[in-house]
């Protein structure tokens, strides 16, 4: 080709290559008219392997958050978490919404015994009503888990990170989801203009997992994001200062700006939940250990263990002995410090009752580790100091100290404490001169765990107990906290008695509101007092009739069975309140003279006394079951509805059926009526019922009434006067709406002055009162002033 002289083209393979190209283009033609699905079919081919593909890299991501979420507990050199977990659950936070189907909505346990998310340990005891942290989530899509260091909260979280990632059926739709686990500690949760806040969570989590993932995985990520299906898990908050704790409500603020619809778990303590409650969060309290759930620990401890026990030619445990011995130990520990206890008691050391005590013959190997108590220290004075410039000095990996479980390894390769226990625990072993405990210090939780160590070296102000006055208690609710320092006396220091005797004169003391009272009987139990059995059966004599209910409660929480002639004596007291509760007592014992008991109440009592007995029955499993369905053959109409009322109480399906059974087959239009309106509320899933306010402006039933007022509702319009006015003379079914709506969005002082000003208050909602101050006190402590 002379215009083209620097190329030359061989003509025949020119050619054969044009020819070639329209024979494809001939064969492509009729490919196309013989076979119209090809595209398709290789389309689609191709559309599955990159399917398969990302399945893969799921089902990868699963793996990995499952493998973590199994390392976060303590015992994390012995065990995974599945192994020895008793699945945790959430006491349920009194409700604005009834019930339509005209079935009791409030059980007579939940009449007498009062909600106290500051003070849980009391409720569990009774079985009260709980809820599985899924069903939590599915109700209400911000949760906040919250309970007092070494209650399992943390545990809570890998405990539903690993559910959700393995798919579990108790998860129900949830499975679906994909659940992102990570610490706050984990990443920098600082406002980031160049990327979205959930960009920064993503990108921390992919930073950590394998390289040849990564690329994949934010596909897989940005899919279920799309799809709005991850639930975004956040540990740690309760170990944040709470200037820190604020910063990081800010960065979930703006994660919920760019995804109101994203579900968050997240932790805190009772003392402080900063502004989470303004953005929506439902505080759930995590349950204690009854007596049923502690043996079951031991059980699957001892069970674990005892192989390894067997082969040590040295010890001489008898583990049948040693079994016994540990479920009937009376004593109030939480999950931390009973797995402190089994782990050291097996190894030949002493049993122990003060937390101090516990740690200390537990982390014995590495109490002369100067690094640990130096980094606690800096952690916690650097809390307290919001200008704090100096970071602490990061903490140096030891061996020994994650073998213990104390502390953990964050996605980028720092390490910090696993629990505030222990942090508390190491700071206070650096101090030698005695401090007054500052109030502020209660909201931090490190500080908090810290000052109740000190009581155990002699390091409080005795006076820090001795000038507490019935004002200050009323004014400042939380300080009841820390009564669970005394624990930490020894039993006949002069401090802790004379604290002691003061809680006393407060039992009888009607200027305190019975909640508070309520609280003091908590103390006591928690305190682990050897008096304290006898100061219950001695108060139980009281004239007073607020006291003698109290004596029960605290009857009921010690499960002694030398309480039984006392609780039995008080089951023909002229009072409703205290019968009622006498009976709840009668389950905490379970010995064969208390099953007896309660069976003659439930065929012999009055008619609160006998759905009492049946709503105890219900969670006295076979015997208490068996009890409800004899019940129902009886010839006495008030057996059978009482037996109605307590089967109610079983959310399964076997009583469901039979409650069905009995809306049509019994004699009795009182009896059937009741059982239909039972099973229309397990039909309806209402039992329990949670709810969620949102922000006034966007309230249909505020919306509603204020326009029935003249009055327009808009986000610039405050909206506190109109929720005084319903608190205070508005219709009866709106009144609890506007008592949690006051207190989760009104300014704090206004609210306080509605709420705790109306006299109808504590006469006809007093529970969810209490809830209300309490939740205002959260939400922050240093607002609280109210009488």
């Amino acid at each position: 080709m002379p215009h083209l002289p620097h190329i030359n083209i061989d003509r025949i393979s020119f050619w054969l290559g044009f020819f070639s190209a329209l024979l494809v283009v001939y064969f492509y033609s009729r490919i196309q008219r013989w076979f119209p699905g090809w595209k398709t079919f290789f389309q689609n081919w191709i559309e599955q392997l990159r399917t398969h593909w990302v399945f893969r890299v799921e089902i990868k991501l699963r793996d990995i958050i499952f493998s973590r979420a199994q390392k976060e507990h303590l015992a994390i050199s012995i065990c995974s978490l599945d192994e020895i977990i008793i699945p945790p659950e959430l006491l349920i936070p009194p409700q604005s919404e009834s019930s339509t189907s005209g079935a009791p909505t409030i059980t007579i346990k939940e009449q007498a015994i009062p909600f106290l998310p500051d003070y849980p340990e009391l409720s569990s005891q009774f079985n009260l009503e709980t809820i599985s942290p899924f069903r939590a989530i599915k109700a209400c899509n911000r949760v906040i888990i919250c309970g007092q260091a070494g209650y399992g909260k943390s545990v809570c979280l890998a405990y539903i990170a690993s559910m959700i990632a393995k798919r579990s059926e108790i998860t129900g739709d949830l499975s679906q989801y994909l659940p992102l686990f990570l610490n706050c500690r984990d990443f920098i949760w600082e406002e980031n203009h160049s990327s979205t806040s959930i960009q920064q969570v993503f990108e921390t989590f992919i930073q950590s997992l394998p390289q040849n993932i990564q690329k994949d995985s934010k596909r897989v990520l940005d899919n279920f994001l799309k799809n709005e299906h991850i639930i975004f898990l956040l540990d740690g908050m309760d170990e944040l200062s709470p200037d820190e704790f604020q910063s990081c409500s800010g960065f979930i603020s703006r994660l919920l700006n760019e995804l109101p619809n994203l579900s968050i778990v997240t932790t805190a303590t009772p003392q402080f939940l900063g502004g989470l409650i303004e953005l929506g969060f439902e505080p759930f309290p995590i349950a204690c250990w009854n007596q049923t759930k502690k043996a079951n620990f031991i059980e699957k401890w001892l069970d674990l263990l005892s192989p390894r026990i067997i082969e040590q030619s040295q010890n001489t445990i008898d583990l049948t002995i040693f079994s016994t011995w540990l479920k009937s130990h009376s004593l109030f520990h939480s999950p931390l410090e009973w797995t402190m206890l089994i782990l050291a008691a097996v190894t030949g050391n002493p049993f122990q009752s003060t937390k101090t005590q516990i740690l200390q013959t537990y982390l014995a190997p590495i109490l002369r580790k100067a690094n640990l108590g130096k980094y606690a220290k800096s952690l916690i004075e650097g809390g307290l100091d919001s200008q704090a410039s100096q970071r602490p000095t990061p903490l140096t990996p030891d061996s020994q100290a994650i073998d213990l479980g104390v502390i953990r390894q964050n996605l980028d390769g720092s390490y910090n404490f696993r629990c505030p226990v222990f942090t508390g625990f190491f700071a206070s072993r650096q101090y030698d001169s005695s401090i007054t405990p500052d109030f502020k210090d209660i909201q931090f939780n490190p500080a908090f765990e810290q000052l109740g160590f000190m009581p155990a070296k002699d390091q409080i102000d005795h006076q820090f107990f001795n000038t507490l006055s019935v004002n200050e208690i009323n004014k400042q609710p939380q300080l009841l906290s820390s009564l669970r320092w005394l624990r930490e006396y020894p039993e006949n220091h002069p401090a802790r008695v004379a604290a002691l005797r003061k809680m006393v004169g407060w039992l009888h003391d009607e200027s305190i509101n019975l909640i508070t009272r309520t609280k003091i009987i908590t103390a006591f139990f928690i305190i682990n007092d050897t008096s304290t059995g006898l100061l219950f059966r001695q108060i139980s004599k009281s004239k007073a009739e607020a006291v003698r209910y109290l004596s029960l409660l605290g009857l009921g929480a010690i499960g002694d069975d030398s309480t039984l002639v006392e609780i039995q004596r008080l089951l023909r007291d002229e009072s409703t309140l205290v019968r009622d509760t006498a009976c709840l007592a009668l389950q905490s014992l379970n010995s064969p003279a208390s099953r007896k008991s309660l069976q003659q109440v439930f065929e012999h009592g009055d008619e609160d006394q006998q759905f009492a007995a049946a709503e105890v029955l219900a969670v006295a499993e076979k015997f208490g079951h068996d009890a409800l369905l004899e019940g129902l053959k009886n010839e006495n109409l008030l057996i059978r509805r009482a037996a109605v009322h307590g089967l109610a109480q079983i959310h399964q399906d076997w009583a469901t059926k039979k409650l069905e059974e009995v809306s049509i087959s019994d004699g009795q239009w009182v009896v059937r009526d009741l059982a239909a309106q039972y099973v229309a509320a397990h039909k309806s899933n209402q039992f329990p019922s949670i709810s969620r306010p949102v922000e006034s402006s966007r309230t249909p039933w505020l919306i509603e009434y204020a326009s029935t007022q003249g009055i327009t509702i808009s986000p610039a319009t405050p909206s506190d006067d109109l929720l005084g006015k319903i608190i205070i003379d508005g219709p009866d079914e709106l009144r609890p709406k506007a008592y949690l709506q006051i207190a989760r969005y009104s300014k704090i002082s206004t609210a306080l002055t509605i709420i705790a000003n109306n006299p109808a208050a504590t006469i006809n909602h007093s529970d969810l009162v209490n809830y209300c101050l309490w939740l205002l006190s959260a939400r922050n402590v240093n607002d609280l002033k109210y009488s």
